[in-house]
């Protein structure tokens, strides 16, 4: 005596496959979306980072102290970068003041991630001048934390 053949038999297992092969498509997509959304994280707080630390320098200027090479530090370990500061006297109606430009440039999965902070504020003078009584403004400067 043979068994019952069941009609069915067949659908079940080709059920089956297409619910694992489904399923593995989504686990592959969740995988590749949380990979791009760590990249964008990384980025994104790499590019604070940068913002902080050029605005951090703009203020110790303004309170007078000039940033010496190697003073600063920005990122920690591979997202550690440069510093470059750039001032002008300002021109027309800011006249008497200086334009200060800064800009922080971070490298993160080996892409550059720059920020850039510009201000008109007082002439900045180094502490060796102020001494003096002289007014000097650093031209251009490049920093490396």
């Amino acid at each position: 005596m043979h068994g019952v053949v069941h009609p069915r038999r067949g659908a079940i297992v080709l059920e089956v496959m297409c619910a694992l092969t489904i399923m593995t498509l989504v686990l592959g997509l969740v995988a590749t979306l949380l990979v791009r959304y760590r990249n964008a994280q990384d980025y994104f707080l790499t590019r604070r980072a940068a913002q902080l630390a050029a605005e951090g320098m703009i203020e110790r200027f303004r309170a007078g102290e000039a940033p010496t090479p190697g003073a600063v530090t920005v990122g920690a370990g591979s997202a550690g970068g440069t510093a470059t500061v750039h001032v002008e006297p300002g021109t027309g109606d800011w006249a008497g003041l200086d334009s200060v430009t800064v800009t922080v440039t971070l490298r993160v999965r080996n892409r550059p991630v720059a920020a850039t902070v510009v201000t008109y504020m007082e002439p900045v003078v180094s502490e060796g001048a102020r001494r003096s009584g002289a007014s000097t403004r650093p031209i251009e400067r490049s920093e490396s934390p």
